[in-house]
């Protein structure tokens, strides 16, 4: 009985361990991609809105994004790129 208990005090312990890891890796991919979008937002410097959608469908495909859209606060939006 005791091994027992040892052995599924080992198992929840190595789930919190994944679940944990899964946590942190999952974080760390938002983060890359809030950066990569930061980086293209203050690359983007024009007042012509021609330019600035064209420049941003040009750096969301540099960095490999699948698709990007612009928000607003009532809730439409407009892709400019992928699906």
């Amino acid at each position: 009985m005791l091994e027992c208990k040892k052995t599924t005090l080992i198992y929840f312990a190595t789930m919190r361990g994944d679940r944990t890891q899964i946590k942190m890796h999952f974080n760390t991919s938002i983060e890359l991609r809030q950066s990569r979008l930061n980086g293209i937002l203050y690359s983007t410097s024009s007042k012509n809105t021609t330019d600035i959608r064209s420049h941003l469908i040009k750096m969301a495909k540099k960095v490999d994004f699948g698709y990007l859209s612009l928000y607003s606060a009532d809730g439409t939006y407009d892709t400019l790129y992928g699906r």
